[in-house]
């Protein structure tokens, strides 16, 4: 029977610690060819849409990452850490995937991107797929449901999902970590302890930032205990599922930290040191990666909203989750205490926990309202494609006006990067016009990689003594004052506009 409550939706009753599913078997009634169905059409769509960028060229951080930690020994990509670039477990991956390929320089993979993006690709596929089955052991059908939509329409899984660097990878980590957790605390299976233990272990050491969301489960690990009136000694915590969660996570801690010991030194030079943000910038943060994930889908808003306001009014035994909404908001809490250099893009680790917060706000809006699921995935996709779009435009516009961003939603290399491209028209028109090939960035943003594996210093050795010259840049300045050259302009790309790299055709014979 539904018992009427307080209309306060922060009061007590409203909550428990625990997601209310991890104590109730999801309902049975689905057919099992339409749970197939749901997980084909979930898969269906991460690889189709990840194909947009799949082959797209490589930017500054993936070629540093593929030269200084990939195509080296496999001792160098586990004991080199003089950058944080280096993300360990993927490095070593794509280490030992190009070695039994028999890729061993950039030269072959600036020419087919495809070969190193496909890592990534599949890693984010293996996301989508755990994402979706253990939810849906976990919390059965509606909410797995509406967290797959919100994760599915995330620009994140997409514009994240083919980089050559190891965030792919840790999402993966940190979906498997964050759901067998809840799975465990379900089932109380002992089984699932060690993989807790060596996916934990895993995500540290591919993302050390990661700390700040693994330290907040630790955290509400140890409040789940005091919480707890049936624990009453220490034995009693020791023998209950929290506390062998606890003991897990912090042996994986102890392992994570243990391996990066020998690597304090080169630690301390990157943006593991102190920076001293703003008080104001850290109480904003986790408000702008919380609407980061929303993007211009602020449809997922509306259940939660009307969830407080309307359902909460009436009647209804629902309880939120304490576990969920700390588990998002409390990393934020670690980073605020340490106040590293802000990088947004490494809350992506977050998404798989905000696409269940989302959900499980959105779930009594939908019990009720069951017919709006389907029009609330459909504005869903709508959103995002309006958002690639947008995205797109404000990228081009950014070319045009040479400006570079680069965070959680905004990264700059998506559209219109070329330098593979660019560099290809100058060689053709070096060729015919007998040009020289010279290249200035205000922005370091890979091209010399680039101009290393097409041999451009040979290309200028034969055309040392022209009178023209090719001139490559990521600026949009009329050369005349770029640089100080003052060369006359022959032609230039007419796509400049609308791509990272432009080019100049000048002739030195007009310089003053």
């Amino acid at each position: 029977m539904l018992i009427k409550r307080d209309v306060n939706p922060f009061a007590k009753q409203f909550w428990t610690f625990w997601p209310e599913e991890l104590y109730h078997k999801p309902a049975i009634g689905e057919k099992k060819n339409s749970a197939l169905f749901g997980f084909f059409i979930v898969v269906l769509i991460a690889s189709v849409a990840n194909l947009l960028f799949i082959n797209n060229e490589l930017w500054q951080d993936e070629l540093y990452t593929l030269d200084d930690f990939v195509l080296v020994p496999i001792g160098t990509t586990l004991t080199d850490y003089h950058s944080s670039n280096n993300h360990i477990v993927f490095s070593l991956i794509a280490n030992i995937y190009l070695k039994a390929r028999g890729v061993n320089s950039l030269g072959h993979i600036l020419n087919d991107p495809i070969i190193v993006r496909i890592l990534p690709y599949l890693f984010t596929l293996l996301s989508v797929a755990s994402f979706y089955l253990l939810s849906k052991k976990i919390f059965g059908s509606l909410l797995t449901t509406i967290a797959s939509i919100v994760f599915l329409t995330s620009l994140q899984t997409y514009s994240f999902g083919t980089q050559v660097r190891g965030y792919a990878l840790e999402v993966l980590l940190c979906t498997l970590h964050f759901l067998l957790i809840l799975r465990y605390k379900q089932t109380g299976n002992n089984k699932l302890l060690f993989l807790i233990l060596v996916i934990g272990i895993l995500e540290l050491i591919n993302l050390p930032s990661t700390l700040y969301f693994y330290g907040a489960i630790i955290l509400l690990l140890v409040i789940s205990l005091f919480a707890d009136p049936e624990i009453r000694i220490a034995s009693q915590a020791l023998k209950s599922a929290s506390g062998k969660l606890l003991l897990t996570l912090i042996c994986g801690l102890l392992a994570g930290l243990s391996f990066f010991i020998n690597k304090l030194p080169q630690l301390q030079i990157n943006s593991a040191e102190p920076f001293k943000n703003s008080v104001f910038t850290l109480i904003k943060h986790p408000f702008a990666v919380f609407f980061y994930f929303v993007d211009f889908r602020y449809i997922i808003l509306i259940p939660p909203i009307l969830t407080f306001l309307i359902l909460y009014r009436k009647k209804s035994n629902y309880k939120l989750s304490i576990f969920l909404a700390g588990s998002f908001f409390i990393p934020f809490l670690f980073f605020a205490i340490h106040n590293p250099y802000l990088i947004h893009r490494i809350w992506i680790v977050l998404l798989p926990v905000f696409s269940l917060l989302i959900a499980q706000l959105s779930i009594p809006f939908f019990t009720a309202y069951k017919r709006f699921l389907v029009p609330y995935a459909i504005l869903n996709v709508f959103a995002l494609i309006v958002s690639l779009i947008l995205l797109k435009k404000s990228i081009s516009f950014d070319d045009s006006r040479n400006r570079v961003r680069l965070d959680l939603r905004y990264q700059y290399h998506l559209f219109g990067f070329n330098p593979g491209r660019v560099l290809k028209q100058a060689v053709v028109t070096s060729a015919k016009e007998g040009a020289k090939i010279e290249i200035m960035e205000r922005s370091i943003g890979g091209i010399q990689f680039y101009a290393q594996s097409m041999n451009i210093d040979s290309i200028n050795l034969g055309n040392k003594y022209s009178n023209k010259i090719i001139l490559i840049t990521d600026s949009t300045l009329i050369p005349g004052k770029f640089g100080g050259i003052g060369y006359k302009v022959i032609r230039y790309g007419t796509t400049n506009h609308e791509n990272y790299y432009k080019w100049f055709l000048l002739d030195e014979s007009s310089h003053r």
